[in-house]
């Protein structure tokens, strides 16, 4: 993965092994935190909130509310 220092504009490559656990939850434009150890970054830090917004979801089934674990699939969107 490529990030880039929001002041310098300088990109720092961080190998995949990294960047595996936190992969799914980073967005491009998403502010990070790149912690380094002897110069090779050891670890990505994302933010511990993010805003979500949903772009799409199932219409509700009238009388579906009141069941327990009554979910309906959404899609969301990171902002």
């Amino acid at each position: 993965m490529f990030f880039m220092d929001m002041t310098t504009f300088e990109e720092t490559v961080v190998d995949s092994a990294v960047c595996e656990d936190v992969e799914k939850w980073v967005a491009e434009g998403m502010e990070v935190t790149l912690i380094d150890f002897k110069g090779s970054i050891i670890e990505v830090a994302v933010p511990q909130t993010v805003t979500y917004e949903i772009v799409e979801t199932e219409p509700s089934v009238k009388g579906n509310s009141v069941q327990v674990g009554s979910h309906n699939c959404i899609t969301l969107a990171m902002f």
